[in-house]
């Protein structure tokens, strides 16, 4: 299994395997369905 991460402007997203999404959404709304996605507290 092949884990994704996206280098975002918030950081790197943790993007299930499988993901797909037919129009992109900002990365504060992904966060917000997902936030178990969001890189590591600093």
């Amino acid at each position: 299994q092949w884990q994704i991460h996206y280098a975002s402007p918030n950081g790197d997203l943790w993007l299930p395997e499988g993901y797909e999404r037919q129009q992109p959404i900002p990365v504060e709304a992904y966060l917000q369905q997902a936030p178990w996605s969001a890189p590591p507290a600093r």
